[in-house]
């Protein structure tokens, strides 16, 4: 875990802005660990609206930068190659490679464990303050 962690905080990466982290935590957070239940397989276009929906404004590499890192985090059976691959092409240079990815994809995964954490400590926390009768 503490390698996860560490893939996920590090701020060496050029592709992983400020406006990436920012969305990705705002939108798991928002979404408590899991999309909105729409009640769609994940083949139907409109599974992904939650995903489209977290988009709206971001702009150049940000974009499939937050799309692959919230796939991970939220919805990981809905990351195809296509999203793999859009993200490969609009990285800055140098920041495409494997490692990159795996680093990405590390972040939106520890975003997701980290809120599932803050939910069961506050659920953990909440059963402590019940009187017993």
């Amino acid at each position: 875990m503490a390698a996860l962690r560490s893939a996920a905080v590090a701020d060496r990466d050029p592709w992983l802005s400020d406006a990436v982290r920012t969305r990705v935590r705002t939108v798991v957070a928002a979404h408590g660990g899991h999309p909105s239940d729409t009640g769609l397989t994940n083949r139907q276009p409109a599974a992904r609206s939650w995903l489209y929906a977290a988009l709206e404004g971001l702009r150049g590499a940000d974009r499939p930068a937050v799309a692959v890192a919230l796939l991970v985090a939220l919805e990981p059976s809905q990351l195809t190659a296509a999203d793999v691959e859009f993200w490969r092409l609009t990285a800055p240079d140098g920041a495409a490679d494997d490692t990159a990815l795996l680093r990405l994809a590390g972040f939106g995964a520890y975003t997701a464990v980290e809120r599932v954490e803050r939910s069961l400590a506050g659920a953990a926390l909440g059963a402590g303050t019940h009187s017993r009768t």
